[in-house]
């Protein structure tokens, strides 16, 4: 394998063990729609740095994890529906992610705000219908309320915002990878953007 290869495996892994510690950690508190919301943060963050596909990815496996540690297992329709198919919203960060890069690199600060927050909105927003839908479509218990869930998703974004802005403006190698494949060699050159 490549270093490239490397280093985004390297950043999956750490995405799905921060989402799996976040749904841990409060797990005994219960099912609380701001938790459920945070779960997707470092799936948004992977997204952005790496691309849709490597956040469905870190999303199914975050989804079949959580499901097992519920105990979802019984019906394998009902783990995907319920368990796997919210956390496969964190795809859509992936649309952001070549200009959330561009405009990063460029020092655009407030385009890039707007992809992250947009690209986090979406997320979280995506997860909580599609988790809270296919919760009342299967005809189980919904533990918290519409508007319980739109105010812990409303949470949930500005956190989200808030981390992936102060990380863009600490770090930018934390947003962009090294040979990030959204950006050329042109782009990514010391000299032309100084």
């Amino acid at each position: 394998m490549n270093k490239h290869t490397v280093r985004r495996l390297r950043d999956v892994l750490l995405a799905i063990v921060l989402s799996l510690a976040i749904s841990i950690a409060w797990l005994k508190l219960g099912e609380l729609p701001l938790h459920t919301a945070l779960v997707v943060l470092p799936l948004i963050w992977v997204g952005l740095r790496h691309g849709g596909a490597n956040a469905v990815v870190s999303g199914v496996v975050v989804g079949l994890i959580t499901g097992a540690i519920a105990g979802h297992f019984g019906d394998i329709v009902s783990t995907a529906l319920i368990d796997v198919l919210p956390y496969t919203a964190a795809g859509l960060a992936g649309f952001f992610a070549k200009y959330t890069q561009k405009t990063l690199n460029n020092r655009r600060y407030s385009s890039t705000y707007l992809n992250m927050g947009t690209a986090s909105l979406l997320v979280v927003a995506s997860f909580l219908a599609i988790k809270v839908g296919m919760l009342w479509l299967m005809q189980q218990e919904i533990p918290f309320t519409w508007g319980t869930a739109a105010l812990a998703g409303l949470e949930a974004w500005a956190l989200a915002f808030v981390i992936l802005v102060v990380l863009a403006r600490t770090n930018v190698e934390a947003i962009i990878p090294k040979r990030s494949r959204y950006l050329t060699r042109r782009e990514v050159s010391r000299l032309l953007n100084d």
